[in-house]
This record gives C-alpha cells, sequence and structure tokens, in this order.
C-alpha cells in the first residue's frame, strides 16, 4: 500500500475556548483510496492553556464545507512545547468512504478557561492509499 506524506507547514493556532475550533491547513483532497492517516505533530512558543491536534474534515460539496465544527482528531493532541508521534495509523474509511473530498488541519482549544491562547504548530501526516 503506498503511502503519501503531506507537511502541514508552520503556522499559528490559537484556542479561545474548551470547544476547539478547525483550521484548515490543506486544499480539499478527494477522498477515493484513502485508508488510513497518522500523524507527528510539533508546537512551540505556546503561551497559556492551548492544547492543539491534527484533525480533518469531510465533505461532498467543497463549496458548502461543514464549517464551524472542530474536525475529528487524528492522534494525540499536544498541550505543551515538543511534540508527539503516532506510532500506529488511524483508520478513516468509515468517513472517506461517506464523502467525496477530505482536508487536513488543525484544531486548537484551550484545557481550561476562556483566555485566548496561542502557539506555532506544524505536523507531517501519512496517508495510506490504495
Amino acid at each position: 500500500m503506498p503511502v503519501q506524506r503531506i507537511v502541514l507547514s508552520w503556522t499559528t493556532i490559537w484556542g479561545i475556548d474548551t470547544t476547539g475550533s478547525f483550521i484548515p491547513v490543506t486544499g480539499w483532497i478527494p477522498t477515493a483510496g484513502i485508508q488510513k492517516v497518522r500523524c507527528t505533530i510539533e508546537m512551540h512558543g505556546r503561551n497559556g492553556n492551548l492544547s492543539s491536534a491534527v484533525a480533518y474534515e469531510v465533505t461532498d460539496d467543497p463549496q458548502s464545507p461543514p464549517g464551524g465544527t472542530s474536525g475529528t482528531a487524528i492522534g494525540s493532541a499536544v498541550s505543551s512545547d515538543g511534540y508527539s508521534s503516532q506510532t500506529s495509523f488511524t483508520d478513516i474509511t468509515t468517513d472517506t468512504n461517506a464523502k467525496q473530498f477530505i482536508r487536513f488541519g488543525f484544531v486548537g482549544k484551550l484545557t481550561t478557561g476562556s483566555t485566548l491562547a496561542t502557539g506555532r504548530i506544524t505536523a507531517v501526516l501519512e496517508i495510506v492509499t490504495v
């Protein structure tokens, strides 16, 4: 099974509540053949109670994204400067078989409180396709 790598470039992430918000980093990618994904995520310059994870959203119509969601998280969130590396792949075929497009990004949220928190974040995704 081929593995495709996608680098999510360094970006500033923020959290303003404990629910979280999805921040897209990639464009929409056709879901055909996507089966599993894993990631390594790294955060630096964190201030406040910020927690962030790699996440994705799926849709049938990129012109009407599911906005307002926190996406579906992949792997573990980071809640301090440093990194988290997923050792096994997460099966996402339930989502990719149900929708035509997927995009990846980050979800940022507060671990506690309601004071704005920020940090710099990057990730590398490995996507297994058929």
